[in-house]
């Protein structure tokens, strides 16, 4: 996940997200891996993606709200920006 981090901030937003598809691809059950990449997708209009990883979200956790989900966010956006990203995407 620091790896990620450390991509994003650097701009290299494409190896952010292959780093946090490894990651989530090593723990399927690991909501971390997707929620910056669904504030990612739905900020950059990329919708379908985002919300099919809200929906993998849910069904590890059908109660995950976007309020907790924007605080676990790490690719840096504010968590007002991630909570409506995250909303938009639909997670409640």
């Amino acid at each position: 996940m620091i790896v990620a981090y450390i991509n994003f901030r650097a701009g290299r937003r494409q190896q952010a997200v292959q780093r946090l598809e490894q990651v989530r691809a090593s723990n399927s059950d690991l909501i971390l891996a997707r929620i910056p990449r669904a504030i990612l997708y739905e900020s950059e209009g990329r919708h379908e993606e985002a919300r099919v990883l809200v929906s993998e979200i849910l069904a590890v956790n059908p109660n995950y709200a976007a309020n907790s989900a924007s605080r676990l966010a790490l690719l840096g956006s504010a968590p007002d920006e991630g909570r409506a990203s995250l909303r938009r995407a639909g997670l409640a």
